[in-house]
């Protein structure tokens, strides 16, 4: 089929509402038995722990995923467009034109892109509220929620590891994400994107969608 005969279908295909399950749930959290007894899966700890390392973050609020085993990176087009347009000048507009490296030597650095990879996650709802009390107002709850979790923050905080307290289900769990950082990235590919699959990869429904934006994806190599 040639190319103009196979965009229509491929617009008409994009066009079909997708299926998914109500919830969006953090890796140490997935709602194993409902899972088991409703659709008779059952991940592995193993499998779970391969989807959580292959989550990553990006300083610059985007998210995207591991595709490869050293360190390629998808996310989408507008995610990279900060770092696109900070490596195009007067006579290479990436955005305009996109960018391909076809070997590592190619690569171009992305200027202040860091990536944060899940590494741990680890509940700390007692530790936060350990000086909370009944007697307290909201704002010396929040108060007391808040220097908590500063302080575990900085304990949990070594080289070459980010670690943020993350606030769930409205303050009732709080849980430490423990993230490896990776500062040097580099831009392998850019181009326009077709369609666009939002969500966020800590979370088990998403992780699917990321993958499928692979097509209107720029993509970067981590350097591990």
């Amino acid at each position: 089929m040639s190319s103009p005969r196979l965009l229509p279908v491929l617009l008409a295909l994009c066009a079909l509402p997708g299926l998914a399950d109500e919830g969006m749930w953090p890796y140490n959290r997935l709602p194993l038995g409902e899972l088991d007894a409703k659709y008779g899966y059952d991940p592995s700890p193993e499998l779970i722990a391969t989807m959580q390392h292959g989550s990553v973050r990006l300083n610059n609020g985007g998210s995207g995923s591991f595709v490869t085993p050293d360190g390629l990176v998808m996310t989408n087009h507008h995610v990279a467009s900060d770092c696109i347009r900070k490596l195009s000048s007067a006579d290479k507009d990436y955005i305009a034109d996109g960018f391909y490296a076809p070997t590592r030597s190619r690569e171009l650095k992305c200027p202040d892109l860091e990536l944060n990879v899940l590494m741990e996650i680890e509940p700390v709802t007692d530790r936060v509220n350990r000086k909370v009390t009944p007697e307290m107002s909201d704002a010396e709850r929040l108060e007391a929620q808040k220097a908590a979790t500063a302080q575990i923050e900085e304990q949990g905080t070594r080289r070459l590891m980010r670690c943020d307290v993350v606030n769930l289900y409205q303050g009732g769990v709080f849980d430490l994400y423990v993230q490896a950082l990776h500062r040097r990235a580099a831009r392998v590919r850019a181009e326009f994107s077709m369609a666009y699959f939002g969500g966020d990869p800590t979370t088990l429904p998403t992780r699917a969608t990321a993958w499928m934006s692979r097509f209107c994806a720029f993509m970067t190599r981590a350097k591990w």
